[in-house]
């Protein structure tokens, strides 16, 4: 499953909490991974997946964005994860919880 792999592999390259949903116990800094959509041809997968980077402040967010699009773009280290491919990042803070956000997009092929 792409989603473990990843998450996995953002969990060991970054000092905060990634997960797949937004924590109960909201800590600091935190990520969630989600995968958007994808499709397949030839056994090769591609999918998008939304990086949402959670943080007390937009700078922090921003920073925590920096550092999960650097870790995002060395998974191509592992086997199974052959192209990162950026697809932009935007402010996308939760005025309903007052939780600043940014979200950084990509397409990633894996076998």
């Amino acid at each position: 499953m792409i989603e473990m792999t990843i998450i996995s592999y953002l969990s060991a390259h970054l000092p905060h909490h990634v997960g797949a949903e937004i924590p109960a116990k909201r800590p600091d800094r935190f990520v969630v991974v989600e995968k958007m959509g994808g499709e397949r041809e030839n056994f090769i997968d591609t999918a998008t997946f939304s990086f949402k980077s959670y943080a007390h402040t937009m700078l922090a967010a921003m920073e925590l964005s920096k550092a999960v699009r650097d870790a995002v773009e060395s998974m191509t280290d592992l086997d199974e994860i052959c192209c990162c491919e950026y697809g932009g990042d935007f402010n996308d803070t939760d005025t309903g919880s007052k939780q600043y956000c940014y979200q950084a997009v990509y397409n990633i092929t894996y076998y």
